[in-house]
């Protein structure tokens, strides 16, 4: 079993499970999938449900919003469970900030935007107080920087599905760059000792065996 962690709100999980996101994952990677909301996940339930990998989704709302309180049981996951993570879009940036800050000696956790939009500039924009920043929405290449089994059968070049307007800005200790684009250097980078892999795509981004591969699961 694999299990999914949602980190959003009650309603944004429910969501998810209308949305048929379980059954892609579980079509994916063959196997059942439990999707769950990161407020009940725990050391205690990871070991006792015992999954092959842990899969960490999109943020919404922005990473700086929520108590740092809240991540200290992924801190603690992340760090120390023996299996394999893929940490996905916004759980990219935050796992990024937990590996290269201290939980204990910082009041909150951030998302950093790419760059905010020149005067004129025209195109795809998010609502609010996102307005004012550049936003990554639609296809782009994607360039393998690593070779790694995860882009086994794909070219060094890849055109891929983005959706975000936030990046990672530095690469944390003991991390390998695996991708970049144009408009964000680390799209993708691996644990240097560690199965741990995150990413900047979406997950709704992500097929078939490539889904898998990230997984665990070939």
């Amino acid at each position: 079993m694999y299990v999914y962690v949602m980190m959003g709100e009650t309603d944004e999980h429910h969501a998810a499970l209308a949305e048929g996101l379980e059954e892609k994952i579980e079509q994916s990677i063959g196997e059942p999938c439990l999707i769950i909301p990161y407020s009940r996940l725990t050391a205690e339930l990871v070991n006792k449900i015992s999954p092959k990998a842990l899969i960490f989704s999109g943020f919404n709302p922005d990473i700086q919003t929520y108590d740092k309180e809240q991540f200290r049981q992924i801190d603690d996951i992340v760090k120390n469970a023996d299996l394999p993570i893929l940490c996905i879009c916004g759980s990219h940036q935050l796992l990024s900030e937990l590996y290269s800050k201290n939980i204990d000696e910082v009041d909150k956790f951030y998302n950093y935007p790419i760059r905010r939009l020149a005067d004129g500039e025209d195109g795809p924009r998010l609502a609010g107080e996102r307005a004012e920043y550049f936003t990554a929405d639609g296809f782009f290449k994607i360039t393998k920087v690593q070779d790694d089994p995860i882009f086994e059968g794909l070219n060094e070049d890849m055109y891929m599905r983005c959706m975000h307007y936030c990046e990672v800005k530095e690469l944390p200790e003991d991390f390998v760059l695996l991708a970049s684009s144009g408009h964000a250097r680390v799209e993708a980078m691996k644990h240097g000792g560690a199965h741990l892999i995150w990413t900047a795509i979406s997950p709704r981004m992500l097929q078939g065996a490539l889904f898998g591969r990230l997984c665990g699961a070939g």
